[in-house]
């Protein structure tokens, strides 16, 4: 019977990932259905647990070398083959595969999309009339330069996942700030901003990852909190209407 409930439970991880199921492509599911093909009739759900908190994320444990696999509880030979086996192709073909694999497009933002077009008005000496701003409270906070920091330097390390909870639940533990509540705030922070639509994008990750510490990385990533502070954007636009009126 228990064997049958299992070889139930191991079917129904497949068509999750075979249909392409959100819930199917955390780190913990995909974890699970690649040990399934390793330790043959047990319950390994815990376990594929298990070494994500050990490890941190999916990434560092493909790279964990076999010694280290080996000693971890209900890790024997056969699971370390295997995701030895992963990483070693994630490594030497995972560009290619990575440019055949279907992603959501990534969207193309203008970064004055949100500037009234009547600056052309305005700079033809047209008085405006006043417009009062109404400014969200929400999402209107300046980034700062620490935060914008830390997202450049851990952006190039985040798991391969779409899942926004996954790129979350990283940061928690990445995160250099001492208090938990503060970690979590900054990783809710630049998950909103880095990534608006929603999910982790894979064009973004592969960039950071083929670009680490460089001036590229760090414009990237100023665009994307800047596209995501409405006050910066009233600010870049009293500034040119401010400029085109001290021409005229």
């Amino acid at each position: 019977m228990a064997n049958t409930v299992q070889k139930g439970h191991r079917q129904r991880l497949r068509d999750r990932f075979v249909s392409g199921e959100e819930s199917s492509r955390s780190e913990e599911a995909l974890l699970e259905l690649l040990l399934t093909y390793a330790i043959p009739q047990k319950d390994v759900q815990p376990l594929a647990a298990h070494l994500l908190s050990e490890h941190g994320n999916l990434s560092s444990l493909l790279e964990a070398s076999m010694e280290s696999l080996c000693q971890s509880s209900g890790v024997k030979e056969n699971s370390a083959v295997l995701l030895k086996l992963v990483d070693w192709i994630r490594q030497h073909h995972g560009h290619s595969g990575i440019v055949r694999e279907k992603f959501k497009p990534p969207i193309q933002t203008e970064l004055f999309k949100d500037i009234s077009a009547d600056t052309d008005q305005q700079a033809s000496g047209v008085a405006e009339p006043y417009r009062k701003r109404v400014i969200r409270r929400y999402g209107t906070e300046m980034f700062g330069k620490a935060v914008l920091k830390e997202a450049i330097q851990i952006l190039p390390t985040l798991p391969d996942s779409e899942s926004l909870d996954d790129i979350r639940s990283f940061l928690r533990i990445k995160l250099h700030f001492s208090a938990e509540l503060t970690r979590k705030r900054y990783a809710n922070y630049i998950t909103r901003r880095m990534f608006p639509e929603g999910y982790a994008d894979a064009p973004l990750r592969l960039f950071a990852k083929t670009y680490p510490n460089t001036k590229e990385l760090q414009d990237v990533c100023f665009y994307r909190f800047l596209l995501s502070e409405p006050l910066e954007v009233d600010i870049i636009e009293e500034l040119i209407s401010n400029i085109s009126k001290s021409m005229w």
